[in-house]
């Protein structure tokens, strides 16, 4: 199959799908570098140790955000992307997801408040606690579907940009000793809860919807449909979030806290990932017309940004953190590969194998691979600590990321009668 690059992008598809790029990394940079700037600011003030605990609380709380997210970044994108010019319907779609989100966030919020009370280590620190979970409830809330869905990406840029300058203002202004980290989280809750606030506002405004509550079996279908992404999406949690867990289970919080620093960096170089993910999703809902040069062009990216990572890990780590926590280098060479499986996972799992109809495939391979990884990492963290859990989010991430290549290679023949 040819390609002329030219004519691909002379289109106003691709007038679309550039924008929404620009649009979604302003908001993945707010999302990931920010954070990463602020990062030094975080340890040097708080401390390397409290920096652990609060990655650690996220850790907890995250399960329950994959919840409430429930797959909907994914399923309820293409629905909306399939009927935004309909409105009777998107009004319902958008309604019945909301509804389904609100659901979730209520038995999440009462499941963890028994939790957080059931464990005397969690409810010493329940302001952290509990500041954390309000973050998630309320980050996890945000509508990112709606906007994607309707390739309407400068909205989330220009929320999250507004949302994000209040917190680092107030991060600075209210976080000073070691002892103010549970503002941390408090904060970003904080600044959550206007962007929550904020888009469902615009969206009544804005788009003329009708947000309403929708009635149980709608709310089934919602959960139905958004299922095999929600496994998709969960899965990974067994070796993302469960390295943190563990990590933190049998070892101090200052573990937590390195391993944390270095997983930032890999996470905020794979941000282009789900940048680009994010935006060929609606159009590649539609048609996998050009998917090909896709592939080159994600997999290109994942080789250049894991090569930089790992040959200048040393003076990343030092331009972040100085002297302080020189051994991150290390694990974030040991974590650099991860970057190039993160594009793969995208290009072939996320933006192939879930549109052309294989979302049992590709969720069988998440399930499977994340379980095995998992119980892996049971074994091998308690062990080698720090090193055991950059081990296995780097095989968790390869046995996902090779497995969607390998089933990509036997269904891409498909794409010209799809």
């Amino acid at each position: 199959m040819k390609f002329n690059f030219p004519k691909v992008f002379d289109s106003i598809n691709a007038r679309v799908l550039i924008g929404n790029f620009m649009y979604l990394s302003i908001l993945q940079g707010f999302q990931f570098l920010i954070p990463l700037i602020i990062l030094p600011y975080l340890i040097g003030t708080v401390g390397i140790s409290n920096y652990g605990l609060i990655t650690f609380a996220m850790s907890l709380c995250l399960y329950f955000g994959a919840l409430i997210q429930f797959g909907f970044g994914i399923s309820a994108t293409k629905e909306i992307a399939r009927i935004k010019e309909d409105h009777e319907k998107l009004e319902k779609v958008v309604s019945s997801t909301l509804t389904a989100s609100v659901f979730l966030a209520l038995v999440s919020t009462v499941v963890f408040i028994f939790i957080m009370f059931t464990f005397e280590s969690l409810k010493m620190e329940s302001r952290l606690y509990t500041a954390t979970m309000a973050y998630v409830v309320f980050n996890s809330l945000f509508p990112i579907w709606f906007f994607q869905g309707m390739e309407k990406m400068k909205y989330i840029a220009f929320f999250s940009a507004a949302t994000s300058f209040i917190f680092l203002i107030s991060l600075v202004w209210f976080v000073k000793d070691e002892n103010d980290y549970f503002l941390v989280p408090l904060l970003n809750a904080f600044a959550a809860f206007l962007t929550l606030s904020a888009s469902l506002f615009f969206i009544r405004k804005e788009f003329c919807l009708k947000i309403k509550l929708s009635s149980w079996k709608e709310v089934k279908h919602v959960l139905k449909v958004g299922r095999p992404a929600f496994i998709t999406q969960l899965a990974p949690n067994l070796y993302n979030n469960s390295t943190t867990f563990l990590l933190g289970t049998y070892f101090n919080s200052t573990a937590v806290g390195v391993f944390s620093a270095a997983r930032k960096i890999i996470d905020a170089v794979a941000s282009l990932a789900q940048i680009l993910s994010k935006t060929f999703l609606p159009y590649f809902s539609r048609t996998l017309n050009n998917h090909q040069l896709f592939c080159k062009f994600m997999i290109g990216s994942g080789v250049l940004l894991t090569s930089i990572v790992f040959l200048f890990a040393e003076n990343i780590v030092e331009l972040l953190f100085g002297p302080k926590i020189p051994e991150t280098a290390l694990y974030l060479k040991t974590m650099s590969v991860s970057v190039l499986f993160l594009f793969m996972m995208n290009t072939f799992g996320v933006n192939f194998l879930m549109i052309m109809g294989k979302e049992l495939l590709a969720q069988n391979i998440v399930i499977y691979s994340s379980i095995a990884v998992f119980f892996l990492g049971v074994y091998v963290i308690p062990m080698y600590g720090v090193m055991g859990a950059a081990v296995i989010v780097t095989l968790g991430r390869a046995s996902i990321g090779i497995l969607d290549f390998y089933y990509y290679t036997k269904f891409r023949n498909s794409i010209n009668k799809n």
